[in-house]
């Protein structure tokens, strides 16, 4: 339950936290000289499909933040992705820059059941002073939370025994 508060306490915080993935990517890769059925020749763009890594380095954080009935779902936003590859049919170096990539729960270290993993503890110790920050008031949010369902659950039973 901590981690899940932590987490909740993060929602929206912008964080340095790398991560890389492949990922697939049709590009432009040179032209194509085709007959068509007029029997003129025509020369279109070529694009190839490839696998790249990108890196990303700044992410922001997004959890359920104190929305309850919205489950439990984290993922990281990310806007600065790098990465090359060499282009199959022209075997030029294509660079991609500002890529965008969101990465699940399972991709930033965050179980099922929020145990701790080595790439969530890094995630907490690179957010330390935001989450510390927060964390107050989201556990406040918890107890108020657990007071109002305390005293409705009590109102149902006291109109039932009566």
């Amino acid at each position: 339950r901590h981690y899940r508060k932590i987490l909740r306490s993060l929602n929206g915080t912008a964080c340095y936290f790398p991560l890389s993935r492949p990922e697939q990517r049709r590009v432009e890769d040179g032209t194509e000289r085709t007959r068509g059925d007029d029997g003129e020749y025509h020369t279109t763009t070529a694009y190839s499909d490839v696998t790249v890594t990108l890196t990303y380095t700044n992410g922001i954080i997004t959890s359920p933040g104190t929305s309850l009935a919205h489950g439990f779902k984290v993922t990281m936003e990310y806007l600065d992705g790098v990465g090359q590859v060499e282009l199959p049919r022209t075997g030029k170096m294509h660079f991609f820059t500002q890529e965008k990539g969101i990465f699940e729960a399972a991709e930033i270290g965050v179980t099922p059941m929020c145990e701790p993993t080595p790439l969530l503890n890094q995630l907490f110790a690179n957010t330390r002073q935001q989450w510390e920050a927060q964390l107050p008031a989201v556990t406040q949010f918890y107890d108020d939370h657990r007071r109002k369902l305390q005293v409705e659950r009590d109102t149902k039973e006291r109109t039932l025994a009566s």
